[in-house]
């Protein structure tokens, strides 16, 4: 039976209780990653990420990332330089709204792992928890962003027409290039 986070429990996999396997791991490195990417999480950030996330379990991971899909590598180092288990999956990264404070909280659960020693279980229910935040008003988020590249106008002596025309400006554009697939969904 399939969790929240699209994994199986761990020890579901037929193994000993308490055994982690790379496709029990690799299920939760490949939709944690997605989710990061897809909330705004630089490509660096998503490697030592998903770095951290398998060292504390014991493996070693692979990542390639491209514009809309990733592959991922979990690999369990064994003497002689031959691993003892390696599993492969590609996987399409689910594009949305930037979402900064889901980046932050998802590096954060990526230090518990790797800082508290949390379970592949534990993790899970921590990952679902914070997957369940509802993401910010596309509408408000073009608003915003259009405030803050005004504010930014202030900076070099902009006055109040250049700010309004700015917010004004700005708005229709993210508007416009969000509806012809230019940005993405998350227009």
């Amino acid at each position: 039976m399939a969790d929240a986070a699209g994994g199986m429990p761990a020890g579901a996999s037929g193994n000993a209780p308490g055994v982690l396997t790379a496709k029990e791991l690799i299920e939760f490195i490949q939709v944690f990653s997605s989710t990061l990417l897809g909330a705004g999480g630089q490509t660096t950030r998503v490697d030592r990420t998903a770095c951290r996330i398998a060292r504390a379990y014991g493996f070693e991971v692979e990542l390639a990332i491209f514009p809309k899909h990733l592959m991922l590598s979990v690999i369990k180092p064994a003497e002689g330089g031959i691993p003892a288990e390696r599993r492969t999956a590609v996987s399409s990264i689910v594009s949305g709204a930037p979402n900064f404070q889901r980046v932050a909280a998802l590096n954060a659960l990526s230090w518990s792992i790797a800082d508290e020693n949390l379970s592949l279980g534990e993790a899970r229910q921590r990952f679902s928890a914070i997957c369940a935040v509802p993401t910010i008003n596309p509408v408000l988020l073009r608003f915003l962003v259009s405030c803050a590249n005004a504010a930014f106008c202030g900076l070099f002596n902009g006055d109040f027409d250049s700010h309004g025309s700015g917010v004004l400006r700005d708005t229709t554009g993210l508007f416009i290039c969000g509806k012809s697939c230019c940005i993405g969904a998350w227009m």
